[in-house]
């Protein structure tokens, strides 16, 4: 990052980022339904997992400040190159007549590039009446391929140098998959206004219009997967913030939100279009500070209604993921958040999630098993989890010259959650625990820690998915590290 003053008026700021990165992928294990929390079954693929990928991204950031507000302009540009390699069958087995394995590995390479600009001016914050406008574009375009490759050795361990090897001496070993470019471009317009009405009653209106068009098609087959369309939505909020008295601070808020539609891969047994998903929230909380600031305890409860609310499954037909609606969905919850400084060396924290969501609509037939869509009504979302608790606790203490000591032990606890929206065809996960901790030292320029993330390497399930009967990959095992920084 470099920060430049162009006049007492003026800034400029430049960010860029550059990463390259080879790790392990697709670290799946075969598990039936009553071993979802078995950790002792781990994975058996003959193929090394493999992903490469390389990323860049730079931004630029004008800000100039007028007498009657400040002005605002980013232009940033993104390129990556992914390519993931790992087993197919997610085993070292032969082929058998018992079973649908049959040993594979795949390769799929994504490539995607965007470009985007946004400018924003936003009034003085002093007057009793505020308002800030804006608008957005990004213009974006994605290359997925997916290719599996008949694997000559499937009991012994193969990697994707000996695949790409087999494949320059018989290319008949290639199994041909989806070959899609997609392209879109998206833009928003926004603004906000907020009114004092009396010292003690803000009022607050926003409006945004997002549209974005999306163009798809299957390099195998160009004219027959052709596919376009439009997705926008008129996005309203509003708000009401009442302080109450000088440490409690009441607030309403509905809001509307969005996430645009798209399209998954050109097959038969693949839904090839999924409608954009709408939401209605309403929110009322309470802001409280006690003690002369010392502690402060916010609270909400909120309700949303969401239409054709999305979901990610895997394809087993296809070996790919495949985006989904579920026709309606609410969703109950309460969010507590509490924090406290106990000395001025010493601070904690703590927060409480509770979500209680349902699907109340569904209707059709499941493409990929032929069951009827409406058993899945009265059950939860995939991936939503019954409550999560978090909390913290942050020690600092002066050292030498102007050297600090900062220290944080870190919880969050994950409640049970189902994987697919059919949930008892993968049961409900336990309730886990992941413990977090970083020591540093530092002053203005200098700052050398040492952190871990998962410190009691609690194993829980991170994703599953429906294949004979199902596989499991593991959430990230306990990580131990070193950062050091320097600031010019």
């Amino acid at each position: 990052m470099l920060e430049f003053y162009l006049s007492d008026y003026t800034s400029l700021t430049l960010h860029g980022n550059y990463s390259k990165k080879t790790q392990g992928s697709n670290y799946m294990a075969f598990i039936d339904v009553d071993e979802l929390e078995d950790f002792s079954i781990e994975p058996d693929a003959n193929a090394v997992g493999l992903d490469e990928s390389e990323l860049w991204s730079v931004s630029a950031k004008v800000e100039h400040e007028t007498d009657y507000g400040d002005l605002v302009f980013i232009a940033s540009a993104n390129d990556s190159d992914i390519m993931f390699f790992s087993d197919g069958d997610f085993t070292h087995q032969e082929a058998s007549e018992d079973n649908f394995f049959f040993p594979v590995t795949q390769i799929n390479p994504i490539e995607e590039s965007s470009n985007s600009f946004e400018t924003r001016f936003t009034s003085l914050g002093e007057n009793e009446f505020r308002w800030a406008i804006g608008a957005f574009y990004e213009s974006k375009d994605r290359d997925v391929s997916y290719d599996q490759v008949w694997d000559l050795t499937p009991t012994e361990r193969v990697t994707y140098e000996d695949v790409k090897a087999n494949i320059a001496d018989d290319p008949t070993l290639v199994f041909e998959g989806e070959k899609t470019v997609q392209e879109s471009t998206a833009y928003a317009i926004f603004g906000q206004a907020s009114y004092d009405a009396r010292d003690d009653l803000e009022l607050t209106f926003a409006l945004r219009y997002d549209s974005e068009d999306r163009d798809a098609f299957d390099e195998r087959d160009k004219a027959a997967s052709q596919v376009s369309e439009t997705y926008s939505q008129l996005q309203p909020k509003a708000s009401i913030a009442w302080q109450v008295t000088e440490d409690h601070l009441l607030f309403t808020t509905y809001s509307k939100g969005f996430r645009s539609g798209g399209f998954n891969e050109y097959a038969p047994t693949v839904n090839r279009k999924y409608e954009q998903e709408t939401s209605d929230t309403l929110e009322l909380g309470l802001k409280t500070t006690l003690l002369d600031g010392k502690v402060w305890l916010n609270m909400s409860v909120f309700h949303i209604e969401q239409q054709d609310a999305q979901f990610t499954r895997l394809n087993p037909s296809t070996f790919t993921l495949e985006n989904l609606n579920i026709d309606e969905v609410a969703i109950d919850g309460f969010e507590l958040e509490l924090s406290a400084t106990i000395t001025d060396n010493l601070k904690v924290n703590f927060g409480l999630g509770l979500i209680d969501n349902e699907i109340t609509k569904n209707e059709g037939i499941d493409i990929l098993s032929g069951r009827d869509l409406t058993v899945t009504e009265g059950g939860t979302m995939p991936y939503v989890s019954d409550f999560n608790l978090n909390g913290s606790i942050d020690y600092s203490q002066e050292l030498f010259q102007d050297y600090m000591l900062k220290t944080r032990l870190s919880f969050n606890t994950l409640g049970p959650r189902t994987f697919d929206i059919f949930n008892d065809d993968t049961c409900e996960s336990d309730a886990h625990t992941y413990l977090s901790a970083n020591i540093s030292i530092e002053n203005e320029q200098w700052s050398t820690s040492i952190f871990a993330s998962n410190l009691t390497n609690e194993e829980s399930p991170e994703t599953v998915f429906l294949y004979n009967p199902l596989i499991r990959m593991p959430n990230q095992p306990r990580q131990i590290g070193v950062q050091v920084r320097y600031n010019f």
